[in-house]
């Protein structure tokens, strides 16, 4: 939608002004300009790629506060307007934007009906998931919590290919997205690991080779999230070489790689890996990162717990036992007998990654666990204090973030 051409020339003046305020995120000017000329916030034209003043803003990573001026100024009907002939919404701007603050992005989300603008498609197909894991640039990209929320407004978009056949999962390994964001994609859709790039190779595939020829920005952790999310995916073959990924990681330029064994170990047996706690992995690795396939192929434990003064006999999943475990970290009256009974008979449940990628430890020291039941998970696994999170925090961080004493 665009203003007429034949509106009054200070109107259009104050939408350049405005333009040029959201830019350097001035909020004052911004505040300024929309209480005399509110109409000017969803102007647009040429001069301006199409883009109201929110599409500049967001593009900008501004405030929460200057989004917050220009929304409400026209009462949000700005926020349903996309340019033309790109369709592009301020949603897109926002989540391209390296610099985005995920209050901003989270805002844009919930305005009108709530999530739609997660799933409006610009002209060649793309959704804000999309935009996000393109980011800006080559390693530009926002934030794992941009990332994050975008999804969890609308997971579909994982699995949705734009007019040149990408992926948002494709778009984020082109654009050397961060580890981070690729490992939590692969966790969270399986599906997509499993699609491949408009050439026919997968993801998996361009990275195998890329670690094989030299230093490379993406780490092996990265593929191995890949293989775990999609264990199909070994076996296929890359129609670059011919050869699948049990084959290509067999070659000696792995051996640069550091967790070069454990890649190799998994692509001959992906199912069966047990992420630290038996097989062929290494000492101190890192939990298995459960996507949809490797969920499905869980042990299940056995677990009887005092309720109530009666038993209870109940089947359940590491997954399972681990968000128990979550739970009574997040119980200030939990008895920290239940968390050891857990770490006790099950203790291979410390080591299970969620789609967060979090650890059971991380999550108690977010919820200010006590000190008895940290030590009970720390005693099940001490190396556990030195693993990270997206955007490399420990658990340490996540206490101090939390105020812990």
């Amino acid at each position: 939608t665009t203003m007429p051409y034949n509106i009054t020339a200070s109107m259009r003046d104050a939408a350049l002004a405005l333009h040029a305020a959201c830019v350097t995120n001035n909020v004052s000017e911004i505040q300024s300009i929309v209480r005399h000329h509110p109409e000017a916030v969803s102007f647009a034209d040429d001069a301006t790629q199409g883009w109201t003043s929110l599409h500049t803003a967001a593009a900008a990573g501004v405030s929460l506060q200057a989004v917050h001026a220009l929304v409400l100024a026209d009462g949000g009907a700005v926020l349903g307007v996309a340019s033309v002939p790109e369709g592009v919404t301020a949603l897109h701007c926002a989540a391209q934007c390296p610099s985005s603050q995920p209050d901003v992005v989270d805002f844009l989300l919930q305005q009108g009906q709530t999530y739609q603008l997660a799933q409006q498609l610009d002209a060649h197909g793309r959704s804000a998931l999309h935009y996000v894991c393109q980011g800006g640039g080559e390693g530009q990209h926002a934030s794992i919590d941009v990332v994050r929320k975008i999804y969890q407004a609308h997971p579909q978009a994982a699995t949705l290919a734009d007019r040149d056949g990408h992926l948002p999962l494709h778009l984020a390994y082109l654009t050397r997205a961060s580890g981070s964001t690729l490992r939590y994609l692969a966790a969270v859709n399986a599906d997509s690991v499993a699609q491949p790039l408009p050439d026919g190779r997968l993801v998996a595939h361009r990275l195998a080779t890329d670690l094989l020829q030299g230093p490379h920005k993406v780490s092996g952790d990265v593929l191995k999230a890949f293989m775990l999310a999609a264990p199909s995916t070994v076996s296929v073959q890359d129609p670059t070489t011919g050869k699948t990924l049990t084959e290509l990681l067999q070659g000696p330029g792995l051996s640069k790689v550091s967790n070069a064994a454990e890649l190799r170990s998994i692509s001959q047996d992906p199912a069966g890996y047990q992420g630290g706690t038996g097989g062929g992995a290494g000492k101190g690795s890192k939990g298995s990162l459960l996507g949809k396939d490797a969920s499905t192929k869980t042990d299940k434990s056995k677990l009887s717990t005092a309720a109530g003064g009666k038993m209870e006999s109940r089947i359940l999943s590491k997954e399972q036992v681990a968000g128990e475990i979550v739970q009574a970290c997040a119980d200030k009256n939990a008895p920290v007998d239940r968390v050891s009974l857990y770490t006790r008979n099950y203790p291979e449940v410390v080591r299970v990654r969620d789609t967060e990628q979090f650890l059971p430890i991380h999550w108690a020291c977010y919820h200010g666990a006590t000190v008895p039941m940290l030590a009970c998970l720390v005693q099940a696994w001490p190396e556990s204090l030195q693993e990270t999170i997206p955007q490399d925090r420990l658990p340490l961080h996540l206490a101090c973030r939390s105020s812990a004493t």
